[in-house]
């Protein structure tokens, strides 16, 4: 789900969306007038409108263009992974950062899921020959850089 919410020069929520609402646990009344970084945590959280509005070495603004992912935080304090793309729109000499935001929890967990079943077998979790031959190429590694001797044993059952 994708949420949204524009921001004045000085990072202050001005206007949010229902899927954005819905995400981070807030009315929408709730957040117009807070500052945004008050929905993230460190270092995002102290970092964010310095990030938002320049860099100090080249004085370039840096989010805008750009996903990022962080960490969100919702009204009841749990954190929730999200992506964030940050567009500008000037208009009469008058700044407007346009946010959008989704949550990325449920793609996380799905990545999770396939570098797990990468190693390990559906059907009984045991860890399967991928996850054997990784670990024997470190194991001859470890004793090309040590200079000790290991042993393998296979049983076939």
């Amino acid at each position: 789900m994708y949420g949204g919410t524009t921001l004045n020069i000085q990072c202050g929520v001005e206007s949010v969306n229902r899927a954005a609402s819905i995400a981070f646990g807030y009315a929408p009344h709730e957040v117009i007038g807070l500052d945004i970084s008050a929905l993230m945590i460190e270092p995002d959280e102290s970092q964010h409108d310095s990030y938002l509005l320049h860099t100090p070495s080249s004085g370039q603004r840096t989010a805008i263009g750009f996903t990022r992912e962080l960490e969100g935080q919702r009204k009841d304090g749990s954190r929730f992974p999200m992506s964030l793309q940050v567009s500008e729109i000037t208009n009469d000499g008058n700044t407007t950062f346009i946010c959008v935001v989704r949550d990325i929890t449920q793609h996380r967990q799905d990545l999770d899921e396939i570098r797990r079943l990468g190693y390990f077998d559906a059907l009984t979790g045991l860890p399967n020959r991928r996850l054997l031959m990784d670990r024997l190429r470190q194991a001859m590694r470890n004793s090309e850089r040590t200079g000790r001797h290991g042993a393998l044993m296979f049983l076939d059952l």
